[in-house]
């Protein structure tokens, strides 16, 4: 009895199972399915991630230009990585966890737009 390399052994099992081997590989994935049918559904949503992504490159290609041409210096190329970014980074974060909260609340109760005052502030009606 001779022993089989490995490279030998999947040979043998490609051979023997041709036929189940093309119909996997030949067949649409029900995976796939779902991940485009997802991409269908959340098409509308990429318009946000999108926006972002463009103006961050836009900033990124002026702020290149200004420096280059000497009107910014580093101390204000620091200001807008320290101050400006720091603010887009928890601005990703609470929108993360936003959305974290949505699937696990079964949805955010939004408060109304326009100024909220606490409770104890408000004016009691049943004196």
């Amino acid at each position: 009895m001779s022993k089989l390399t490995k490279a030998e052994l999947v040979k043998l099992v490609k051979e023997s199972n041709k036929d189940l081997i093309d119909e996997i590989f030949t067949q649409p994935y029900f995976n796939d399915e779902v991940i485009a049918a997802r991409n269908q559904k959340l098409v509308a949503y990429k318009k946000y991630v999108n926006t972002c992504l463009e103006s961050l490159k836009s900033m990124v290609d002026d702020v290149n230009m200004q420096y280059t041409n000497s009107n910014l210096q580093q101390a204000d190329i620091e200001f807008l990585i320290k101050d400006q970014l720091g603010r887009l980074r928890d601005s990703v974060s609470y929108t993360v966890s936003s959305l974290e909260a949505i699937m696990s609340k079964e949805g955010l109760q939004l408060d109304p737009a326009g100024a909220q005052f606490p409770q104890m502030m408000e004016e009691k009606k049943n004196k």
